[in-house]
Parts: structure tokens; sequence; C-alpha cells
């Protein structure tokens, strides 16, 4: 699952040449930030690692655990566009 992931985090848009997400096609990736395959894979032991400690101790779903991290992505990657108005 997490290659096709990867694989499909490597095709290139058509219309732009960038990549783009799978899981949130309208965002497309920046091109120039890149990843080793070893970093890569440091990277997604990491989240694993937390994910399975987090569902443990919380007895939270693997599902719901990453729902919400996919949610939490989305909001991230508009805060750091500057796509999200904050309202006093």
């Amino acid at each position: 699952m997490m290659e096709d992931l990867i694989w499909e985090c490597k095709k290139l848009d058509p219309l732009t040449t960038a990549p783009r997400c799978p899981i949130i096609p309208e965002y497309p990736q920046p091109t120039d930030m890149t990843l080793t395959h070893d970093q890569l894979d440091a990277l997604t032991g990491l989240i694993e690692d937390s994910a399975e400690f987090y569902c443990s101790q919380e007895m939270v779903s693997g599902e719901t655990f990453w729902t919400c991290v996919e949610c939490l992505a989305a909001a991230k990657l508009a805060e750091l566009r500057g796509e999200l108005e904050y309202q006093d």
C-alpha cells in the first residue's frame, strides 16, 4: 500500500508537470522539494511508529488515526500556502 502511494506521488500531472498528491489531487506538490529514498523510509518509519504507539495507548483505531492525520495534513498545507483566513 505505501509503495503504491509513493509511486502515485512520483507521477506527474500532465497539465502542470508538478507531482500531485493522490489523496488531495487539487494540491500540487512543490517541485523543488525532494526526499531521498532513505529519508522517505525514515519519515515513514517515524510516522508509522507514532501511529502504532498512539493507537495502542489511546485505544484508537488505525483508520481513525490516519483519517485525522489526513485532515491535519490538509489543514497544515492550506496554512503554509496562506489559504486560511483567521478570525478573531
